[in-house]
């Protein structure tokens, strides 16, 4: 354009990266222990008993950091539950996961065509704002064959260090994740508060086990 030149100039700047470290504390069983980490305290188990025998060693972690730091404050608290449902080649679906579910299966008209299901995945995304919870299902589905369960790439660094069910090594076959997330928000409690702690940690174990009930055929595994 009649000889002139422009020029542009762009000021790349490298992203700063922050160090954050965490202590993890496993129990001897090496199936459940506490992440803790400047930002947030995390229990998690890969042997699950009952909400009872699970808020008893929530609050067992608690007490031991209350004596340790002075004023411990909860912004946000949450609860996540992962269910594997695994279907062998010869059992029916319908057997375990409600009809709403049962689409895991299809297989968009191809089923004469030599396809099969690899993978499917269904999320829903619930939201009360008057008492500032929040619910998400995730269901996700695929076939396996000697393999280790489906798990959510973001919690792998955190399950790797706990030890899994023999039930839930090299399996094959269909495999259902049920992945449940609950949590309360702008919370203010102090952790010395236990009760209301647990008040709340109860509230959020309703919440997912009126999801739990509605996604699956509870009778199958009575």
């Amino acid at each position: 354009d009649g000889g002139k030149a422009s020029q542009v100039f762009l000021k790349v700047t490298q992203p700063k990266v922050k160090k954050m470290t965490s202590w993890h504390f496993i129990n001897f069983e090496q199936d459940a222990g506490f992440v803790i980490n400047p930002n947030f305290i995390v229990f998690h188990t890969t042997s699950y008993i009952c909400f009872e025998h699970f808020i008893k060693n929530v609050l067992l972690g608690l007490n031991v950091i209350n004596k340790h730091l002075s004023v411990v404050v909860i912004e946000r608290l949450g609860m996540r539950y992962l269910n594997a449902v695994i279907i062998k080649d010869n059992e029916q679906i319908e057997r375990y996961l409600s009809k709403d579910l049962l689409s895991v299966q299809d297989k968009l008209g191809l089923d004469s065509h030599g396809f099969r299901i690899q993978h499917s995945m269904n999320e829903k995304i619930l939201i009360n704002q008057e008492l500032n919870e929040n619910c998400i299902s995730r269901i996700v589905s695929a076939e396996l064959n000697n393999s280790h369960p489906l798990l959510p790439q973001e919690l792998v660094p955190l399950i790797q260090h706990l030890k899994l069910k023999k039930e839930l090594t090299n399996i094959t076959g269909l495999m259902t994740l049920i992945d449940l997330d609950a949590s309360k928000t702008q919370l203010r409690l102090k952790a010395i508060e236990t009760e209301e702690l647990k008040t709340i940690l109860n509230r959020l174990h309703n919440i997912l086990s009126t999801v739990f009930g509605s996604l699956v055929n509870v009778e199958a595994f009575k």
